[in-house]
């Protein structure tokens, strides 16, 4: 999803000022669209909270892959394996505090039990743990959701 600057920055490149006599100008149409933009973009002030929703997948010992569903947060927020089962997903920029929570689902097709923490200010812990607690890799579809309240 592209954030309010790359969307404003489509808008002013696709503005002209050819016109039809008698009907809206392009550059009422542009305006029309940036205020629309600008509008959603104050969804974080009417909920309260930034969100950020993925779909997770690791397999072997690669770095995480997400499939990212809602990014309200102004970061980018990458992905690494730190060792065997542990995962981080860290933000560029944004403090993660005491009014941030997440939310991960269960690993449905391996069963491994899948936890998250707050690590470093800055970065969500994941980890992946077998049957018998030992960490492992191999996720698939696990959700995760971080919230961070205002």
């Amino acid at each position: 999803m592209p954030t309010n600057i790359e969307l404003f920055t489509q808008i002013d490149a696709a503005i002209t000022d050819k016109t039809s006599p008698g009907s809206i100008s392009p550059i009422d149409i542009g305006d029309n669209m940036r205020d629309i933009v600008s509008y959603v973009d104050q969804e974080t002030e009417v909920l309260g909270y930034l969100n950020y929703v993925a779909i997770v997948n690791q397999t072997g010992t690669g770095n995480p892959t997400v499939t990212v569903l809602k990014n309200t947060y102004t970061d980018t927020i990458s992905t690494s394996r730190v060792n065997t089962g542990r995962y981080n997903f860290t933000f560029s920029g944004t403090q993660l505090t005491s009014r941030s929570v997440i939310f991960v689902t269960a690993d449905t097709i391996t069963a491994h039990t899948i936890t998250a923490s707050i690590v470093g200010g800055n970065s969500v812990r994941v980890q992946c743990t077998d049957i018998t607690g030992g960490y492992v890799d191999e996720m698939s579809k696990v959700s995760l959701e971080i919230k961070t309240y205002s």
